[in-house]
C-alpha cells in the first residue's frame, strides 16, 4: 500500500511538472522570423505569419503611425523559467543594434517610459519594417515585422499616351546600375512599352529627360542624367525607332519631385521622364 501511495505521488508530481516544461517549447508551427534572432533564453508563446497583412508602426512620441502592408510576422516571446529576463531597456537597445547591423535605421525609439522601437531596412527593392514592444517588465516582448516590396511599375503604352495627352509628360521608373547609365534588365518591359508607344503613334515626338537624386556632386549628376537619357534613346533606336523623333536632356538633381533626405524620396527622384513635344 505504501509503495502504491509513493507511485501515485510520483505520477502526480510528473503531471504537475510536465506542463511547466511543455510551455517552454516554442508554440507549434512557430519559429524565429528570418530577419532577427530571438533574445537568448526566451521561447515563442505564439506567432502569426501571413502573406499579406498590415501593422501600424509607431513613428514618433505623438503616437503617429505608419501603416505598412505586405508579408507579415507577429512573434511573441517570453523568458524561460529560471532564466533572468532582459529589462525593457535592454531589449530595446539590443534591437537597435540588430537593426543597424542589418543596414537599417531606427525610425523611432522610446527608451524612457513606454519602451518600444521601430526600425526600417531597405534592401534589394524591398522595405522591411520592424517594431519591438517589451512587456511584463521585460519578461516578454512582441516582434512585428512587415516586408513591403517596393511597388513595381506596371505600365502600358496606352497609359503612357493617356498621360502625355493629359499632362504632357510621364515619369518612368527605369532603373540603372548604380552610378552608371546601364539600363537594368528589370526595366526592359518599360522600354518595350515605349517602343510600342512610338510605333503606335507615328507622329509622336518626345524628349527623354534624365533626373538624379542629390547624392554626389551636381556636375557629375548632370552628366549622369544626360548619359541615362541617351541610353534610353539608344535602346529605342536599336529597336527601330527613328532617332530624329527623340531629343534628350539631363537635369541632374535640379528638379526633385520628393524629399532627398529619405531613401524613398531619393528613389523617386532617380527617374526618366518622357515629355511630349
Amino acid at each position: 500500500m505504501k509503495t502504491l501511495i509513493v507511485l501515485i505521488s510520483a505520477l502526480l508530481m510528473l503531471v504537475l511538472v510536465l506542463p511547466a516544461f511543455a510551455q517552454e517549447e516554442d508554440a507549434e508551427g512557430c519559429e524565429d522570423p528570418p530577419q532577427f534572432n530571438r533574445v537568448p533564453d526566451y521561447w515563442i508563446t505564439e506567432c502569426e505569419v501571413t502573406d499579406f497583412n498590415f501593422f501600424e508602426f509607431p513613428v514618433n512620441a505623438e503616437d503617429s503611425v505608419n501603416r505598412v502592408e505586405g508579408k507579415y510576422w507577429m512573434v511573441d516571446y517570453y523568458v524561460k523559467e529560471g532564466s533572468k529576463p532582459n529589462s525593457p531597456l535592454q531589449t530595446v537597445r539590443n534591437f537597435k543594434g540588430a537593426i543597424e547591423k542589418a543596414g537599417g535605421k531606427v525610425v523611432y525609439m522610446n527608451d524612457t517610459d513606454w519602451m518600444r522601437i521601430t526600425g526600417k531596412i531597405v534592401k534589394g527593392g524591398a522595405e522591411t519594417w520592424v517594431c519591438v514592444l517589451p512587456r511584463d517588465l521585460g519578461y516578454g516582448y512582441t516582434l512585428y515585422i512587415v516586408e513591403q516590396e517596393v511597388m513595381k511599375q506596371e505600365i502600358t503604352s496606352n497609359i503612357m499616351m493617356d498621360s502625355l495627352n493629359a499632362t504632357g509628360h510621364i515619369a518612368l521608373a527605369i532603373t540603372f546600375d548604380t552610378g552608371k547609365a546601364t539600363i537594368k534588365g528589370e526595366s526592359m518591359p518599360i522600354i518595350d512599352q515605349m517602343v510600342d508607344l512610338m510605333q503606335t503613334n507615328a507622329d509622336l515626338i518626345v524628349e527623354i529627360q534624365g533626373h538624379t537624386d542629390n547624392v554626389g556632386k551636381p556636375e557629375a549628376n548632370k552628366k549622369l542624367s544626360e548619359d541615362r537619357a541617351n541610353a534610353v534613346k539608344n535602346a529605342l533606336v536599336e529597336r527601330g525607332i527613328a532617332a530624329d523623333r527623340m531629343s534628350t536632356a539631363g537635369y541632374g538633381d535640379t528638379k526633385p519631385v520628393a524629399d532627398n533626405n529619405t531613401e524613398e524620396g531619393r528613389a523617386q527622384n532617380r527617374r526618366v521622364e518622357l515629355v511630349k513635344k
